[in-house]
């Protein structure tokens, strides 16, 4: 049996919106700073993230020249630091 959780590396730009389920992979020696999705507040009595939106608080991770795989859902790439990001699909 084969591993193929990656099939596809799509770039992605800095301070936009992304849909990564799979994570991203970051390429560089630099610091980039992610947003992952937020968990959902259902005791509101609203679904989904119509709380407080879909991106959550903001974490950085530095990048290898191998890539550096961050198997977390992203939701927002910020600032890039001189770094390739990738949408693992």
């Amino acid at each position: 049996m084969s591993y193929d959780r990656y099939q596809l590396a799509e770039p992605v730009s800095a301070d936009s919106h992304v849909n990564a389920m799979k994570g991203v992979m970051v390429v560089g020696t630099g610091n980039t700073v992610l947003h992952p999705f937020q968990t959902p507040n259902y005791s509101s009595g609203l679904t989904g993230y119509a709380v407080a939106g879909a991106s959550g608080a903001a974490m950085t991770v530095t990048g290898t020249a191998q890539g550096a795989v961050v198997p977390v859902a992203i939701a927002y790439v910020g600032a890039l630091g001189g770094n390739t990001v990738y949408r693992l699909v």
